[in-house]
Formats: structure tokens, C-alpha cells, sequence
């Protein structure tokens, strides 16, 4: 069984790199291309239990990070400090919200949300864990989690 959720966490992640390899230095919202804008590459966030703890992430900019959801809650990302107001290739489970900044959707278990990071910053988040039931009426919140993507 173990072996069976360990493969299929690898072909989701196989499956979604492939899917970055044409977005290469192909900004959206509005950016101007420029030499700092190269891909770099992604890095990703297993996300695995209710008691994880959040690292900070450092990455270069033009860098996709990948938020994997691989725990049994639905679960939702949201910037609290400097917003991503330009991002590279074409986000996965995101969209610009009424501000003009990126916001994720929910984000079931075992499916993923990216961001690729242009602008140089400190960009604090919140996981917001609920049940599977949880976004409608009445749903409950499980547990807020804190973690910091850092772009140089």
C-alpha cells in the first residue's frame, strides 16, 4: 500500500514537471521579460500531515514552487505580507484576485498548486486545513500552518 501512494506521489510530481518544461521565461500579469526572469528550475512542498512543520523555502527568481497536497484534508494558501502580483509561466490552482495579486483556489489531498516566483522578496503564507467537507456551511477549520517562500 505504502508502495502504492509512493508511486503515485511520484507520478503526479513527473506529471506536473513535465507540464513546466514549455512555460520557460514566459511571463504573465503584465511583466516585462528581462535577464533575471530565467526558469529556475521548481522546487517542491510535500505537504504530508496535520503536523508538519514549515521551513523556509529559498529559491532563485523564475523558480516554480509546488505545493503537493499529500495529506487527507482540503487545503488552502494564502499569502499574508508581500502579495505575488507577477508571476512566470501559467500558475497552477491559482487566480488573480479582485486586487490584481495571486490567491489558490482549494486545494483537494492529492493534488497540487504552483507558483512560479519573479519578484526578489520574503513571501509569508498560511495553509488553512479544513475538512473535506469544511468550505460550505458550517465546515470547520482543522489547523493554520505558517511557512515563508524567499526569493533572491
Amino acid at each position: 500500500m505504502k508502495l502504492a501512494k509512493n508511486s503515485m506521489v511520484a507520478l503526479l510530481v513527473s506529471c506536473f514537471c513535465f507540464t513546466l518544461l514549455p512555460l520557460r521565461g514566459n511571463p504573465v500579469q503584465g511583466a516585462e521579460v528581462t535577464d533575471d526572469m530565467k526558469f529556475g528550475g521548481s522546487r517542491i512542498i510535500n505537504i504530508t500531515s496535520d503536523e508538519m512543520k514549515l521551513r523556509p523555502v529559498t529559491v532563485e527568481s523564475g523558480t516554480t514552487v509546488v505545493w503537493l497536497n499529500s495529506s487527507r484534508r482540503i487545503m488552502e494558501l494564502i499569502f499574508t505580507d508581500k502579495q505575488v502580483m507577477t508571476a512566470c509561466g501559467s500558475p497552477v490552482n491559482f487566480f488573480v484576485n479582485d486586487s490584481g495579486s495571486y490567491s489558490s483556489n482549494k486545494i483537494v489531498p492529492k493534488a497540487t498548486a504552483s507558483l512560479c516566483f519573479i519578484e526578489k522578496g520574503e513571501y509569508a503564507y498560511e495553509l488553512v486545513f479544513r475538512s473535506v467537507k469544511g468550505f460550505g456551511p458550517g465546515g470547520s477549520v482543522k489547523k493554520d500552518y505558517k511557512g515563508k517562500i524567499v526569493v533572491k
